[in-house]
Order: C-alpha cells, then structure tokens, then sequence
C-alpha cells in the first residue's frame, strides 16, 4: 500500500514540474559534478582564482594588467592611498 501511495504522491508532484524545473535540477546537477571533480583533482574553484580585474576609486573597473589601462587610474589609485596615509 505505501508504494501506491508514492506513486500517486510522485504523479502529483511532476504534473506540477514544468521544463523549467527539470532544466534548472539539470544544470545544478551538471554544476555540482564539475565541483567534485575539480574539488578530487585540488583545482580551486573559479571565485577562488586570483583575478587581475579591480575597482578604481572613481568607479570604473579596469585590467590591472593592461598598462594602458592602469595608466588611466594611477592618480585616482595614488591619491586614495595618500588619503590613508595621512
């Protein structure tokens, strides 16, 4: 009898899944596999990468390994770090 009873509960429970649900459980789980993989193989993970993007003061967020962009900011960088010095 209790096997009955899940099966009418699985019914009900899918007739209100719709494409959607069943993409997103598919992409969290694809996700998640690719996670324990690289968590197994001692690869960080992708937040935990160093990045070379930052902020400036005034904003903008630029490459700071690209001189032609760092350029750009070195007076907004200099004077927020004279403005902690003081």
């Amino acid at each position: 009898m209790p096997e009955l009873e899940f099966e009418d509960a699985w019914r009900v429970f899918l007739s209100k899944r719709t494409e959607a649900d069943f993409q997103a459980w598919r992409e969290e789980r694809d996700w998640t596999t690719r996670e324990y993989a690289m968590r197994q193989a001692g690869e960080r993970m992708p937040s935990q990468k160093p990045s070379p993007l930052m902020t400036c003061r005034c904003g903008e967020v630029f490459d700071s390994h690209r001189l032609e962009q760092t350029l750009i900011h070195v007076p907004h960088i200099s004077a927020a770090e004279s403005e902690y010095v003081r």
